[in-house]
């Protein structure tokens, strides 16, 4: 099913193809996603404080290409979409915050921990970082071969970590694809099910649970 706005194709099938492809790759844990969290709590962590040192380490390591397609920035009024994905598929975000329009949301932490990136990519999803005005309030970059999701030491890199949360979204969004042949990557756009909430209730998961095996919901 198409998409008017952006010729975008309904993927109804992403979550069980992205659980399959996860469970051959085997990270050794997951994030959990995290549903307690309040708007004042997302308001408050320092999830943005770092901006000006993550442009710099970015425009060092990431110069900008101008061969990408086009971003399609959000047109919603007052909306900023979030995007996530590996630092080398969300650059181009950072430069068009900077040089054209501040219209995506990324994390940028002074002192980033894997625990406020959970958080982050947590909140994302409880569209509680002021991102709930969009109609796609969440963009997802994944490398067509997932094992680029891992390092060479066989250790999962981050993004897989996220996507660990993402696929736990599976009962409140439904996932887009804008068509992208020829680029060694996927542009996938989460819509929220009206309905289903921008918090739930599931009860908090200890660390001791937060593996692979959890994916299957």
């Amino acid at each position: 099913m198409k998409h008017p706005s952006l010729n975008l194709v309904e993927r109804p099938n992403f979550f069980t193809n992205y659980k399959r492809n996860l469970n051959t790759i085997t990270p050794s844990a997951c994030w959990t996603y995290e549903s307690l969290l309040t708007q004042k709590t997302c308001d408050m962590a320092p999830f943005f404080n770092g901006v000006d040192s993550t442009q710099a380490y970015i425009e060092q390591h990431f110069p900008y290409d101008s061969t990408l397609p086009i971003l399609y920035p959000p047109t919603e009024e007052g909306c900023k979409q979030v995007v996530l994905g590996t630092f080398e598929l969300i650059a181009p975000y950072f430069y068009y915050n900077k040089y054209v329009s501040d219209k995506f949301i990324l994390l940028a932490a002074k002192h980033w921990s894997e625990k406020l990136n959970q958080e982050y990519v947590s909140c994302a999803f409880q569209m509680l970082l002021h991102n709930a005005s969009c109609q796609f309030p969440v963009r997802v970059l994944l490398p067509n071969d997932l094992s680029r999701l891992v390092r060479t030491n066989r250790s999962p890199r981050i993004t897989l970590f996220e996507l660990c949360i993402v696929l736990q979204q599976s009962n409140r969004f439904k996932v887009y694809e804008y068509p992208m042949e020829g680029y060694p990557y996927r542009m996938y756009f989460m819509k929220h099910i009206p309905g289903t909430g921008g918090r739930r209730t599931m009860k908090r998961k200890t660390r001791k649970n937060r593996s692979l095996r959890m994916l299957k919901i």
